[in-house]
């Protein structure tokens, strides 16, 4: 039975929503306020962390920086200010959204079950065996290695030299993996052992790719292990917990697992459509019904949407005979700053990032 909490909440008392609705869905989740997460080694949680800045900065142990080889919980930093500075330090622990208020509480809602599904198309992040040859740069050098086995979240190293856990560390593969030009994936050492020989093997954590960048690894994925997947195609959507003991379960978990399906984070938002992440519910030529969330206090905008395309980079939905007045709202929720961004986005990526449910099959 695995003793941590499914989600953990750091904070000086700001994210008083955050627990209640943690609460009303049934999760179990740890909280430390204030001094009381200064000074001691949090265990990560399962599933979920949500912080604030302040908490999210001064993380130490086995939670302050995520573990490719361990179950990858979803980071969420909550915070009514930011920068570029504070949006470039989260990416460098490993987190993978900015909640900006104000929230709609029902985006919060929707974003939360989100991180804590674990539905089959959010698989596991999968390590795939490659054993081909890289560069990395540590510090100011830049050395060879062999890359062992490599997925999303990070990879294994064998090389002649050691590494330092916590060093800042860049993986280069070269044009013969990605077929067009090399890709640098930025990240830290995990940890580094010597194998039998002589030897040694480097865990790398990736920080939160671009867009760009994870086309590319995807890319890499696709053409180094192409048909190892059993299903006939990668799983490279990830975030599946394949253990099933000692579990608490959701109260009503079969409808808040339906919900959670249904809850989709959209990208590129325009009055004609919207990019979002690969979802069971949904199939090439499928004719939702969505309802897209703004920032606390706007009008929810429902519009009926197309699957127009679905590839690695996700599903494109084009909005269908969108009425004046949603598009007039779908305009100003592109203008303005989004209540949540993804950090893997570079700044002009993240603009247009919304929530949004499916709440109809037309």
């Amino acid at each position: 039975m695995d003793p941590r909490p499914a989600a953990l909440v750091l904070d000086d008392g700001e994210l008083g929503d955050v627990r209640a609705t943690l609460e009303q869905i049934g999760v179990e989740y740890t909280y430390l306020r204030g001094g009381a997460a200064d000074g001691i080694d949090v265990e990560p949680p399962r599933q979920l962390l949500v912080a604030t800045p302040r908490r999210a900065l001064r993380l130490r142990g086995a939670a302050g920086k995520p573990d490719p080889d361990a179950d990858r919980a979803v980071r969420i930093a909550v915070t009514e200010q930011d920068s570029v500075a504070l949006r470039d330090q989260l990416r460098g622990v490993g987190f993978d959204y900015l909640v900006r208020r104000p929230i709609h509480p029902g985006a919060l809602r929707l974003l939360l079950l989100r991180a804590l599904y674990r539905g089959p198309e959010r698989r596991v992040t999968v390590r795939y065996p490659i054993g081909g040859e890289v560069a990395y740069k540590l510090g100011l050098r830049r050395r060879r290695a062999t890359l062992l086995e490599v997925s999303l979240r990070g990879c294994r190293l064998q090389t002649e030299s050691p590494a330092e856990s916590d060093a800042r560390i860049s993986v280069v593969l070269p044009k013969e993996f990605t077929g067009t030009k090399s890709v640098s994936l930025p990240g830290w050492v995990v940890r580094c052992e010597p194998d039998v020989e002589g030897s040694h093997e480097i865990a790398v954590a990736f920080e939160a790719l671009s867009n760009r960048v994870e086309r590319s690894l995807r890319t890499v994925l696709k053409r180094k292990i192409q048909g190892l997947d059993p299903d006939g195609g990668l799983p490279l959507t990830e975030l599946s917990d394949r253990r099933d003991g000692g579990r608490r379960t959701f109260q009503g978990q079969v409808r808040l697992q339906d919900r959670a399906a249904r809850a989709l984070v959209g990208r590129d938002l325009s009055t004609g459509g919207m990019l979002v992440e690969q979802n069971l519910d949904l199939r090439l030529g499928d004719t939702p019904v969505l309802e897209i969330f703004g920032r606390d206090g706007d009008e929810l905008v429902r519009v009926q949407a197309r699957v127009v395309r679905d590839d690695e980079s996700g599903m494109a939905l084009q909005f269908v005979d969108v009425p004046a007045a949603a598009a007039e709202r779908l305009e100003a929720m592109v203008a303005g700053l989004p209540a949540v961004e993804r950090l893997a986005d570079t700044e002009v990526e993240a603009m247009g990032t919304v929530v949004a449910e499916i709440v109809d099959e037309a």
